[in-house]
This record gives C-alpha cells, structure tokens and sequence, in this order.
C-alpha cells in the first residue's frame, strides 16, 4: 500500500512536472506571437485583453489540443478598446502619422462633416491666424481637453502664402469646440449648400431648443441657419441636469394623519 501512494506521488510529480513545463512553453510562444503581431498601439490600449487571452491558454493548454493552431499561432481576436468614441489603438497610429507628416495648412481653414457631437451640413470657413489664437486661448481655459495640442501645433505649421482653402484634418478632437467660440465671436464664413451662397458668420441665425428631457438632465441643442433657414450646424448647446422631486410621505400621500413617532420628531 505504501509503495502504490509512492507510485501515485511520483507520478503526480511528473504530471505537474510536465504541464508546468508545457505551460511554459506555451507562454513563451504566445508572448511571442503576440509581440509579432501587435504594435506598440495595441500594447498601450489593449494591453489587458492580450495578455488575458495568452494566459487563459497557457493555464488551459490541455483544452486547446484539439485546436493547436490556438497555441502556435492564435488569432487574438478581442474588441478594440475604446477612447473618445474611436478604437484608441488606431487613432493613436493616426496621430502619430499626423505628426510625422502633417497635412498643409493655409490661411483659410475649411470645416465641415462631423466633428464630434457637430453636424455640419454646410462649410465653415475661418482665417487660420484667428482659428490659431481661438486655440490658444482654449487651452489655456482647460489645458486638459484632448486635441487641442495637436490643433495649435498644425495651425502654427500654417503658410499664409498658400491661398488654397485647407480641410481641417479629423484626426484633431474636439476642434468644435475652437469653431463653436469662433461662430459667437462673429468670427469667419459660412457657405450655405442648399443657396450656393457664402455668409459672414454674423449673417447666420441662431436658434435652441430643448430635444427632450431624461430622468436626470435636459438637453438644450443649437441650430444654425443661414438667412433663408437652410440648416448649416447643429451641436449640443448645454445639458441641464436637475434633482428627482422626493417622494412623498405615505402618510401625506394617502391623507392620514402622521404618526405618534412623527408627531414626536417634528416636536
């Protein structure tokens, strides 16, 4: 009896011997696969998931034998982790492209599509001297909005001598915000699509209206018109948050008289 539980332990050594040994194996070839496969964007935004999905086979390696191609060369497939709304991953790529080789920047910026939460159904045009100190001064208000960095260094980068109107480019965030300033300090154009004609932004008529109320804030939107009421921007103006009304007391609800234990509290 005593040499089977000798037997029975040695072999459970080897066992553990063995899948340890495997396991290691496995680790070292889906780190590195992994490494092959991904760039450092996805390290930095998707990091967690990566390496989630190496050591869930490396501690169930036995399971994945009858798919080994999960352990020699897996797919990884996993959802992008988000920032901003966008993958993270391949917006920071982006940015990186952008700041290697920025796009040309005139003296008369272009605006339109979507920018964020803006819709723009016409084009804005600004000068990009003004559009530069608008940013400035953005940042200095809140140094901590994503974007606004990359919008001052692009329009810094600008030649007054290319007399070409230049697209802003999407991959700078929250450049709506520069715009929105620039639209109340009359600053810039407006081309209305629909009129085929260009208005001075102090043309442009304003309107807000609440699109309807949640269970703890109201949304107040802005609408942009030119003079024939053709739509060329709307965006989210301001949120209204407010408190829930308390409820009643069951006693004021049902028209009874409080309590003695009430009576006492309220002296």
């Amino acid at each position: 009896m005593k040499g089977y539980l000798m037997s029975i332990e040695v072999t459970a050594g080897w066992a553990v011997s063995a899948y340890s040994g495997v396991a290691l194996m496995v680790c070292v070839r889906l780190l590195y696969a992994a490494s092959r496969k991904y760039d450092w964007a996805d390290w930095q935004f998707n990091r967690d998931q990566i390496l989630n999905k190496v050591m869930l086979r490396v501690f169930l390696w036995p399971f994945f034998l009858v798919a080994p191609r999960q352990l020699i060369n897996p797919a990884f497939d996993f959802k992008p982790g988000e920032f901003c709304g966008a993958d993270g991953a391949e917006l920071a790529r982006k940015r990186t492209g952008f700041m290697d080789n920025p796009p040309p920047c005139g003296s008369t910026i272009s605006v339109t599509g979507m920018h964020g939460w803006t819709n723009i159904k016409g084009e804005f045009l600004f000068p990009a001297s003004a559009a530069h100190e608008f940013a400035l001064k953005k940042w200095r208000e809140d140094r901590k909005l994503p974007g606004l960095r990359g919008a001052i260094w692009w329009l810094g980068l600008r030649n007054d001598d290319l007399g070409e109107k230049t697209p802003v480019p999407e991959i700078l965030l929250n450049f709506d915000r520069i715009v929105h300033d620039m639209i109340d300090a009359g600053v810039g154009q407006a081309r209305c699509p629909e009129c085929n004609r260009i208005y001075a932004v102090t043309e442009i008529v304003s309107e807000t209206s609440n699109t309807g109320s949640q269970a703890c804030c109201s949304t107040v939107w802005k609408f942009l018109k030119c003079p024939e009421n053709h739509d060329l921007m709307s965006y989210e103006y301001m949120r209204l948050y407010f408190k829930r009304p308390e409820a009643a007391p069951a006693s004021e609800e049902k028209g009874t008289k409080p309590s003695l234990i009430a009576k006492f509290l309220q002296g």
